[in-house]
Order: structure tokens, then sequence, then C-alpha cells
């Protein structure tokens, strides 16, 4: 049985190996606060100059509709079709809690702008910079940011 490194992981290596190069990493909600979540917590506290993208839509949509940890509380999945029965994980109020976190954003698909400007903060800061993605999954999770869509403040 062979088993697949994180992003979190091989990033963390390349960065400490060629600390000259700048670093990017992208994964989903399930990767980062699932089989991930250690990996996260500890590329937070380590603090280094990496660009990490968390897109969150919610489920894992690739594997087909199954209930991710960031999966709305009753949102009915291929894996729990009486709906989901925990409340979901809020990725930002776990990054903010981990001891050495320096730049944690949230920014949404919907908003160019918004997504692009944050994105180049994230890159402009110097240490781990954390930033959740809300991402709607267009076949599975279309209509789960739709309070977040419909408030402009």
């Amino acid at each position: 049985m062979s088993s697949q490194p994180g992003a979190l992981p091989v990033a963390t290596g390349i960065k400490l190996h060629r600390p000259e190069l700048t670093v990017f990493v992208t994964m989903g909600d399930g990767d980062c606060t699932s089989i991930g979540a250690g990996h996260w917590v500890h590329a937070l506290r380590y603090n280094l100059d990496l660009t990490v993208l968390m897109l969150d839509n919610g489920i894992y949509g690739l594997t087909k509709n199954q209930t991710s940890p960031t999966t709305p509380q009753g949102f009915k999945s291929n894996t729990q079709p009486q709906g989901s029965w925990l409340p979901p994980m809020n990725p930002i109020e776990v990054s903010l809690g981990v001891t050495n976190a320096s730049f944690v954003a949230q920014t949404v698909d919907w908003n160019p702008p918004h997504l692009y400007a944050t994105i180049k903060a994230a890159y402009e800061h110097h240490g781990t910079s954390f930033v959740r993605v809300l991402q709607r999954c267009p076949h599975f999770t279309s209509h789960v940011f739709q309070q977040a869509q419909d408030d402009y403040s």
C-alpha cells in the first residue's frame, strides 16, 4: 500500500531546500481540513514564506458529493444522505487560533478584483499566507454560499 504526501509537506520541503523559490500551495477544503489538517496547522506554525490557497466548495466534489469538514450542517451528500450532522469547520477561526499564524484571509471566486487583491497581498506577505477561497462547485454546491453572494457589505 502506498500513500501520497499532502501538498503542504511537499511545499515545505521545497521551501526549506530552496528558500529563494516562490512557492504557492493550492488545495481543496478536504485535503486541507481533513487528511492534511496536521500539515495545515504546522505550516502555519512554521511560518515559512509560502502562499497557501484553500479552495473551499464545502464538499468533496471530485469524489462525487461526499461530505467534507466544511460541508454545511444538514447538507445531504452521498456519504450522509440524511444530511451532515456536524456543524462545518471554519478554517479562518482554526487558522487564527494557531500560534505564529501571520496572514489569514478569505475571499470569493465570484469577485475577481477582490480575489486578485487578496492573492496579491498574500504573495507579498513574508511568512505563511493562508487564504480561504469560497468557491462554488457548479454541480454539487452551487447554492452553498448564496447568503455570502447576496451580502454586498
